[in-house]
């Protein structure tokens, strides 16, 4: 049975409109299944890449990466940690980070945007998860 990874996340960005047309130039194009890019460099499972959507707060992305496990996590790390640091470059000040990746039956790691040093940081949850009812 393939690893299955579920990823989603947020970056908030404070308003630079005129620098927010280039986030999509800044991001690439995404793959699927069906298309195949080699110019995308959005984290890929064998049934494509995340899907993000750029709005005036931000971006948003997630997916449900196929073949996409443990190992590949410092991979999406390192897609994060880069993509922080090259929106900081292209003019846009990050404001926030929350990014959860958690591999099927495995574990589950937390990245958020840590204010004093202007980075990404993350925390690691490597036994099995627990699901409690909240109510």
């Amino acid at each position: 049975m393939p690893e299955r990874t579920h990823i989603q996340g947020v970056i908030v960005l404070s308003p630079n409109y005129n620098a927010f047309t280039k986030i999509p130039e800044i991001l690439g194009p995404e793959a699927t299944e069906e298309t195949v890019d080699d110019e995308c460099t959005l984290p890929s499972g064998s049934n494509g890449s995340l899907r993000y959507r750029v709005s005036t707060g931000g971006i948003s992305f997630q997916g449900d990466l196929i073949d996409y496990g443990v190992d590949d996590i410092p991979r999406f790390m390192a897609w994060l940690k880069n993509l922080t640091g090259t929106l900081t470059l292209g003019g846009h000040e990050v404001q926030e980070v929350i990014a959860s990746a958690i591999v099927e039956h495995g574990s589950c790691y937390i990245a958020a945007w840590d204010w004093h040093t202007k980075r990404i940081c993350h925390w690691e949850e490597s036994r099995p998860l627990r699901y409690e009812r909240l109510s």
